[in-house]
């Protein structure tokens, strides 16, 4: 891309899974602060994530019918990722932070639900497109910060009469 023009919805979409994954989490330091609730975020915290190379395809070697190793990831998770280590290492630095870090670390993971029932953590695209479901989950060890949820050949719901919704 090279950055003329409006962003495509894929933009997007990445930049509100960082922003509702990196909000509630630096509202958790808040929270945590000894300064208690009356402290705000600032108006004037800016994260950019621009990827600077991406392949899709998984590297893997193939020996005897079985992979022995795969890198991938999908640019979402490591913009989360990124956005969050950058915010721990800028408060670790010694340069005096405006708002508090929390104390728990957040990550974000990719998770596809294969047709057969198999979980593949960090899915290339051409296994996502033929996943039975999908899942984008941001967190911390004991707190979610953000779901996203999305059904690959889900039927449409049909309502009856009542309103209600039926499969």
């Amino acid at each position: 891309r090279d950055n003329s023009g409006p962003l495509s919805d894929e933009e997007v979409l990445a930049a509100r899974v960082v922003d509702r994954t990196v909000r509630p989490w630096l509202l958790m330091g808040l929270a945590s602060s000894e300064s208690g609730t009356s402290q705000q975020l600032p108006d004037n915290i800016v994260i950019s994530c621009e990827v600077q190379s991406y392949d899709p395809r998984p590297a893997c070697n193939v020996e005897g019918g079985q992979s022995v190793w795969r890198t991938h990831a999908d640019p979402t998770v490591l913009a989360v990722n990124s956005a969050i280590a950058a915010l721990y290492q800028s408060a670790s630095s010694g340069s005096s932070s405006p708002f508090p870090i929390p104390s728990k670390a957040a990550a974000c993971v990719k998770l596809a639900i294969q047709r057969d029932g198999t979980s593949i953590i960090d899915p290339t695209p051409k296994e996502l497109q033929e996943c039975k479901f999908e899942l984008l989950y941001a967190g911390t060890r004991d707190r979610s910060l953000m779901l996203e949820f999305s059904a690959n050949g889900v039927p449409p719901k049909n309502e009856d009469s009542n309103g209600l919704s039926s499969m």
